[in-house]
């Protein structure tokens, strides 16, 4: 078992939830970094007061228990805090894929009922063609960093029900249009704490995570090493790829096909790979986009 593992679950009371983990993150290491890289450092400290606070923006907007809240944004940190706000008040987050088109998100955002938005301004018109700035909505950067920075942190415990929704997420829409599947608070810790034991993590791990995209499965590898106390890696820009997995020792992270050629042996990098989630190390080898493979795999499902 890696270290940190066995004192995380210990931590856990049997009514621990999952909007519980902010909070107990903050407890145990709160001036440890939980996103780096592109903007400014985040502790998990920090990173709990801004769930707190967008739970009360959301909660004063009507947001509350079964309520659809949308998300339109590459991989960023609002992700994480909108997924453990929604998580504290019984809502669901709704993450929309950036790469369908105008008509395939209204179906989506009519399919969910969503009623409120969180949008990146980098995706503006993609929002105002689906149809999502018709909904109470805020802007990244904007009038959703203004509302947080006045919010009174909410102080209610997430005490809700293992099977509770906290996503809805939707397929490619291969085979006509995209398919809601609803994902509960209990699943989503159940995979954060399969995929640390399958990756090994420890409090030492470190995700870029750049690549899936979040409202895939990204989100579940991202999560299992924010429980570990682990660092969230994002790409200050598209050419810094390999500056950003040495300056923060990247453990763990998925290659794309746009990554630049590298020959440098980085033995304490784990590549992700396949939807069911293959885990394989590069062993001290020259970088390629093949590896030895480890001898556990488990499923992101």
């Amino acid at each position: 078992m890696p270290a940190g593992l066995g004192e995380r679950q210990a931590a856990q009371s049997a009514d621990f939830t999952l909007a519980d983990l902010p909070g107990k993150a903050a407890d145990d290491w709160g001036d440890r970094v939980a996103f780096a890289g592109a903007g400014p450092e985040m502790t998990y400290g920090t990173f709990h007061d801004r769930v707190r606070r967008l739970a009360a923006v959301l909660s004063q907007a009507g947001v509350a228990e079964g309520t659809r809240v949308g998300l339109l944004s590459a991989n960023e940190a609002v992700y994480f805090e909108l997924f453990f706000a929604c998580a504290l008040l019984g809502a669901v987050m709704v993450p929309f894929n950036v790469r369908l088109a105008p008509r395939e998100i209204a179906h989506q955002r009519e399919n969910a009922e969503v009623g409120h938005a969180v949008l990146s301004p980098a995706l503006a018109d993609l929002a105002m063609s689906s149809g999502l700035t018709t909904v109470t909505h805020w802007w990244l950067g904007g009038t959703y960093d203004a509302a947080i920075a006045v919010a009174a942190p909410d102080p209610r415990r997430g005490a809700w029900p293992p099977g509770t929704p906290v996503t809805q997420m939707y397929t490619s829409g291969t085979t006509g249009f995209p398919k809601g599947c609803v994902h509960s608070q209990e699943g989503w810790r159940a995979s954060a704490l399969n995929l640390a034991l399958g990756l090994r993590l420890d409090r030492r791990a470190a995700v870029l995570a750049q690549a899936p995209l979040f409202h895939a499965w990204g989100l579940g590898v991202v999560l299992s090493h924010l429980y570990m106390g682990g660092t969230v890696v994002f790409l200050p820009g598209p050419g810094d790829f390999w500056e950003a997995v040495d300056r923060y020792q990247v453990t763990t992270l998925t290659v794309p096909r746009t990554a630049p050629a590298d020959g440098r042996p980085r033995e304490q990098v784990t590549v992700v790979t396949g939807l069911a989630g293959g885990f394989r190390r590069s062993a001290g080898r020259p970088w390629r986009h093949s590896f030895p493979t480890l001898t556990t795999t488990v499923s992101t499902a």
